[in-house]
């Protein structure tokens, strides 16, 4: 079990060191006002709700969107945002469908003044989705991904991975922007951080 936690954290580190995130982090960083949006299937579903709500406490604006019903009106959040895609295969059905559906809106300037930034982020070094992106995040080779059943099929490695990279990239661009550290610090008000950052005692 240790030895796979290992290598999935090497997968880790490999992932937030790669240029595709030194870009993200630097359109993030110049464009973080425009927001964030995150968008995933399954299990990722929840990773996509979950970090939305990392960014939103660090003071920047964030959604969680169902690619599902993205296609039923939900389309309508998407503007300037960054929009990150998740996916450990790089394939899932509805992502592409949802990607590809943007894409062509955007290229062929269908709906004026939407512009979003698309990023995908996966495990697998030659994911489908990649064309209709603007960069994305992988695995520089063919790796064997590692779960914590002995068939290596339940997402649960896999999926903490991935969350941690986007957790790393919310805290670079929260540490890179001045004006949003105070926002962390007023977004905390209740609890152990609130105590600790001094923001409880306006409660």
């Amino acid at each position: 079990m240790k030895n796979k936690v290992n290598k999935m954290m090497d997968v880790f580190f490999e992932l937030i060191k790669s240029k595709e995130t030194k870009k993200v982090c630097e359109e993030l960083d110049v464009n973080y006002e425009n927001g964030i949006i995150l968008c995933g299937i399954g299990k990722n579903w929840y990773i996509a709700e979950k970090v939305a709500k990392t960014f939103l406490s660090l003071g920047i604006k964030a959604h969680a969107l169902d690619p599902v019903h993205a296609l039923h009106g939900d389309l309508g959040l998407i503007d300037y945002q960054t929009i990150f895609f998740i996916s450990k295969g790089g394939s899932t059905k509805e992502l592409l469908t949802l990607l590809s559906y943007i894409r062509k809106r955007r290229d062929n300037s269908i709906v004026k003044d939407v512009d979003p930034f698309l990023v995908g982020l996966t495990l697998n070094y030659e994911p489908v989705f990649e064309e209709y992106l603007d960069i994305c995040i992988k695995p520089s080779k063919k790796i064997k991904i590692y779960e914590f059943d002995k068939k290596n099929i339940i997402p649960t490695l896999s999926i903490s991975v991935m969350q941690m990279v986007l957790d790393y990239i919310g805290v670079k661009v929260h540490q890179n922007n001045v004006g949003l550290l105070d926002k962390y610090k007023y977004n905390h008000p209740g609890g152990a951080i609130g105590k600790q950052l001094g923001s409880s005692k306006l409660l």
